[in-house]
């Protein structure tokens, strides 16, 4: 979502997939010129959300998984799916959906004690180990040269449609502990007052397939981020038009050249008349 502050103490809250897909606001009587045209933008999008430290299900469980996302194979259901796996390759990672946890095939020493004499031994093995839990990074273009990394404060409880996990102090029971700071989590509302980090509908996760975060809300809108194009061009704006502009600057616009989204316009006020406005923005 997108917040306009408006000067009249106001704000609009908007979706920006909804920006990109509304009809464009036709300025083409008041452009004046032609557009200059910038350097294209060609950048892969990470989304990063900052995990609540104080948390030890995050804090010793989580790991960024960005740089083995080419280990990362299609998920499994369960573990009788993740043991049903032919000929599984030494790294590979499976995300298990049951409990949102990821798992690599990796040499893992297990050690073995006697029961008689108490006596231990250990034996490499090749098996499944857990790698790091779920609602992982996002990627729009991952591999790109140039990364961008859009942040978020917010995050979410471990878990998934019927789990939610949290190991920090200020959610225990002792009284000192309740008296604890923990940073606020969004969680979805499920049916028989319950909470969870996904529904049938949405998930946290920013990748999922159709519920994730970016197919949900981002699909239009990162297409149009990660290539945009910087434009820059004059106006002969009338005061009505002007303040139209000023009051929905974040709407997408059009001259007889394209559509556009302005980022940012000035221009000057004179006592008698309005100066040029310049407005600088991205073709759409």
């Amino acid at each position: 979502m997108c917040f306009h502050f408006l000067p009249d103490n106001t704000v609009n809250i908007l979706s920006r997939e909804k920006i990109l897909t509304e009809p464009a606001i036709d300025l083409d009587p008041y452009f004046l010129g032609v557009w200059e045209i910038g350097e294209q933008k060609n950048v892969a999008l990470k989304f990063v959300r900052e995990h609540d430290s104080d948390d030890l299900v995050f804090s010793e469980r989580f790991n960024d998984l960005s740089d083995r996302r080419a280990d990362i194979k299609e998920p499994v259901a369960d573990w009788p799916g993740i043991w049903a796996i032919a000929n599984p390759i030494e790294g590979e990672i499976r995300l298990m959906t049951s409990n949102n946890t990821f798992y690599q095939y990796k040499w893992i020493t297990q050690e073995k004690v006697n029961g008689a004499t108490m006596a231990s031994d250990t034996t490499d093995v090749l098996g499944w180990e857990e790698i790091s839990i779920g609602l992982q990074n996002g990627w729009h273009e991952f591999g790109r040269r140039e990364v961008e990394e859009i942040k978020t404060g917010w995050s979410s409880c471990y878990g998934n449609q019927q789990l939610t996990l949290v190991n920090q102090q200020g959610s225990m029971n002792a009284w000192k502990a309740k008296q604890q700071a923990f940073s606020p989590r969004l969680m979805i509302n499920n049916p028989n007052n319950s909470g969870g980090t996904q529904n049938a509908n949405f998930s946290f996760e920013y990748e999922k397939a159709d519920t994730g975060i970016l197919p949900v809300y981002w699909k239009n809108w990162n297409r149009f981020w990660s290539n945009r194009l910087p434009v820059s061009g004059d106006f002969d704006l009338p005061v009505n038009v002007l303040r139209h502009v000023i009051y929905n600057i974040c709407s997408k616009y059009r001259t007889s050249e394209g559509e556009f989204l302005i980022e940012e316009m000035s221009c000057e006020l004179f006592i008698d008349r309005i100066g040029t406005t310049q407005v600088k923005g991205f073709k759409v």
